[in-house]
């Protein structure tokens, strides 16, 4: 009867209200009904809040360098009663307004109302959007630990991007749904997911990108000199950041940090998180036309592990069975150490006990695997000019110590190459103020 005592304008205002939800947004509603900003404060707070008593005013927020003004229904009945009131058309016409208006008035901060633009966008019916906001909110509540809620949004993306046909967004989603469920310790559902993701992913890959011209000229750079090009003996970010381009490792994390296929085609969850048996790619080569090998995993971690190398990131690797003891010097045979090769392709790794995280961890360079045939011959001075062999995206071309380093594509390497970049030219500074002239003459 509150409601429906109300003069037209006002019931328009607070049905437009109730899409948006119990909590709702002035500058939203205003955009909705193009009414100017000024006449829907003093209609929502002298009319609706002071008269009528039907909503409640809350609080202020600056956003993108203007004040949004935020209410609240007084009781949630007024709000689920206007709802019910509208047809299935005018509400999907009046989510997808709402949706458009969250953005364009959060614009840059959009991200930070990924929930609800996931829930009108679904409403509207726009599946694309939908996804991506789904997956974006997804991603903030899997990186807040919020599980439940992160697989939950997963799940709702996953279901937009199959009925689009989006297979290699599906499989990408359906990876950190894995990655939830895996850090949530939940192994079962992490595995499920995984199956079903690691096939999308191989039917995506079987789609050849589009691609680029070549660059024209070098990509060109200066920085401090990194101290290696090992993986197991570098810690710090100047020869992380090389390494990484030099190599490549069973997994690799994405920009949105979970964790995607790389020389591991496949990988299973068994034994409650206590072992994983990688199924590696057959066509990985290293830079000389050598198989990269379940072997050569296995030797980079029992390397690593072995306290005579003194890597500094052994420890990273302690959630392998035997490992800690082994690095410790309490045991002696590396053959001790939890990871081992089935087959050339099939490495099996046993874990201490369950580990969320150790997914993850495989993303870091201290994982990659070593060119045990080059290592072995070389020793010590295997990453030098000539010798070295990778299995990255570039490989090493020149390195003029003190001075710089040229890195080249690698045309044997396995994944996509999605850039243009054909040659890296690194100039090495010891003098900070020649960065300036440097930039001037190039």
């Amino acid at each position: 009867e509150r409601v429906g005592r109300l003069r037209e304008e006002l019931q328009d205002i607070l049905t437009v209200a109730s899409v948006e939800g119990e909590a709702f947004t002035a500058q939203v509603v205003a955009q909705v009904q193009d009414i100017a900003e000024r006449e829907m404060l003093q209609a929502l707070s002298q009319e609706l809040r002071t008269r009528h008593r039907l909503v409640r005013e809350r609080e202020e927020m600056l956003v993108e360098g203007r004040f949004l003004s935020h209410y609240q229904f007084a009781h949630a009945l007024f709000q689920r009663y206007l709802y019910s009131g509208l047809g299935a058309g005018e509400r999907r016409l009046l989510h997808g307004e709402i949706a458009t208006a969250l953005e364009e008035l959060y614009g840059d901060e959009a991200e930070g109302i990924a929930p609800q633009l996931a829930r009108h966008y679904a409403e509207a019916g726009e599946g694309e959007k939908a996804a991506d906001y789904s997956s974006c909110a997804g991603d903030q509540a899997r990186l807040a630990y919020a599980h439940e809620e992160a697989i939950d949004h997963y799940r709702r993306a996953l279901a937009f991007l199959k009925e689009g046909g989006e297979h290699g967004r599906a499989a990408r989603t359906l990876m950190k749904l894995g990655l939830t469920y895996h850090t949530a310790f939940d192994f079962q559902q992490a595995r499920q997911a995984y199956e079903e993701g690691f096939a999308l992913w191989q039917r995506a890959g079987e789609m050849e990108p589009t691609a680029l011209q070549s660059a024209p000229h070098a990509l060109r750079s200066w920085q401090l000199e990194p101290v290696t090009l090992d993986p197991i003996r570098a810690s710090e970010l100047l020869s992380a950041a090389i390494i990484r381009q030099l190599f490549s490792g069973l997994v690799d994390a994405s920009p949105e940090l979970d964790v995607v296929p790389d020389v591991a085609r496949t990988w299973e969850v068994l034994e409650g998180g206590r072992k994983y048996v990688f199924h590696l790619r057959d066509d990985v080569r290293w830079s000389d036309g050598t198989p990269v090998t379940a072997e050569d995993f296995a030797y980079a971690w029992r390397r690593a592990l072995d306290p005579v190398t003194g890597s500094r990131n052994a420890h990273l690797l302690y959630d392998v069975k035997g490992a800690r003891a082994f690095h410790r010097g309490q045991v002696s045979d590396p053959n001790r150490v939890g990871v081992r090769p089935l087959d050339a392709v099939t490495l099996a790794v046993e874990l201490e006990q369950p580990t969320g995280h150790f997914l993850q961890l495989l993303t870091h360079y201290a994982t990659y695997p070593l060119p045990q045939h080059v290592v072995a011959v070389h020793e010590g001075a295997w990453t030098e000019v000539g010798k070295i062999v990778t299995n990255g995206p570039f490989k090493l071309e020149a390195w003029n110590r003190g001075e710089s380093m040229v890195l080249v594509r690698n045309l044997k390497y396995h994944g996509r190459f999605e850039g243009n970049v054909q040659r890296e030219e690194l100039s090495f500074l010891t003098d900070w103020s020649a960065a300036l002239a440097m930039y001037e003459v190039d």
